[in-house]
């Protein structure tokens, strides 16, 4: 059974954040861009539109100019500033660097902000400053993450993993947990990635496995928003899982997984893009069960779920969701027939 297109979602980028604060106490305020720093950009890699919705506050112009303050304050450094303030900067800049490729799909940039991370990883030190260095290790991860899914190449995927599983080396369960659970919820997303380029359902299974760590530390009071992202990620790989297995019980177990993540995100959190792309994921799953089990009443509900999305939060959607949804829509329909 061929694998359905599905929608997970990235974590924000605190990193990020910190590398524009960083850049206005450096910059001249007369060298910041005027215009607005946030941007609707279209451009963006559509996964991180949904999952990283801080990507996209910065404009490129913004971006660019940080870059340029990094690039200035590096070169500017003097022997006797330490590794520490050389490493801060160097993180900033690959942060700014991955969000600048994404932004513009630009595989030379995420590569670069691979090879900035990889400098300031060696200025820092696990066992003097261990949670500094862990940051550093995920930030390190989400790039080649990010460069693995745009480049489909398994060698950066790999990487990405053995990072987060460093960062593990610091963050643990019981003392760390939130930082713990993002870091296998990230771990989850990777491993997800590098299954759908190889054969076979084991780095799926493995990408499941870090989903379910992840949510068993996820607080269901203080941490809905970050449960409901990784019930949506268990559900997309689990989908996937029973595709290649042809698997109904699967395939129910994603449509449950689904459901969790929308009961997590109540109205009042849940931004309407983000509520479409998950309803859009449960119904693909209830046309691909309707497809294993010939159930054409199944089949009739997702074709309705996939009318209202359509009718009822088109303008929510992303131009490419709304094809997705069009496609399996037919699907749906041709199932009832």
């Amino acid at each position: 059974m061929k694998s359905s297109n599905n929608y997970i979602f990235y974590p924000e980028n605190p990193s990020l954040e910190l590398a524009i604060k960083r850049y206005k106490d450096i910059a001249p305020a007369a060298n910041t861009p005027k215009k607005d720093e946030t941007t609707n950009s279209s451009s963006f890699h559509y996964s991180h539109i949904l999952g990283s919705i801080n990507q996209q506050k910065f404009s490129i112009e913004v971006l660019q100019s940080a870059r340029k303050s990094f690039d200035s304050a590096l070169l500017e450094l003097d022997d006797e500033q330490t590794s520490a303030t050389k490493a801060d900067l160097l993180e900033s800049l690959g942060s700014v660097l991955v969000a600048l490729g994404l932004h513009q799909n630009d595989i030379e940039l995420l590569t670069l902000s691979i090879d900035t991370l990889n400098r300031a990883l060696a200025e820092r030190s696990e066992k003097d400053t261990p949670k500094v260095w862990a940051t550093t290790q995920n930030n390190l991860a989400y790039a080649m993450q990010v460069l693995g899914e745009y480049d489909n190449k398994s060698k950066w995927l790999k990487e990405a993993a053995e990072a987060n599983i460093s960062a593990l080396t610091v963050w643990t369960r019981e003392e760390t947990p939130e930082e713990w659970s993002a870091t296998m919820h990230n771990l989850g997303i990777t491993f997800h990635i590098h299954g759908k380029l190889l054969k076979g359902n084991r780095t799926f299974q493995k990408s499941d496995v870090a989903y379910k760590n992840a949510l068993s530390r996820r607080d269901e009071e203080y941490m809905r928003a970050d449960r409901g992202m990784s019930h949506n990620n268990r559900g997309a790989v689990l989908q996937h899982i029973a595709e290649r297995e042809e698997n109904a019980e699967r395939m129910e177990e994603a449509l449950r997984a689904y459901e969790y993540s929308l009961s997590f995100w109540n109205e009042q959190l849940l931004p309407k893009p983000i509520a479409t792309m998950i309803m859009a994921n449960r119904s693909t799953a209830r046309t691909a069960l309707a497809e294993l089990t010939q159930d054409a009443a199944m089949a009739e509900e997702a074709a309705d779920e996939f009318v209202l999305i359509l009718e009822l939060f088109s303008e929510a959607c992303h131009a490419e969701c709304l094809e997705h949804c069009r496609e399996q829509l037919k699907r749906a329909q041709s199932l009832i027939k």
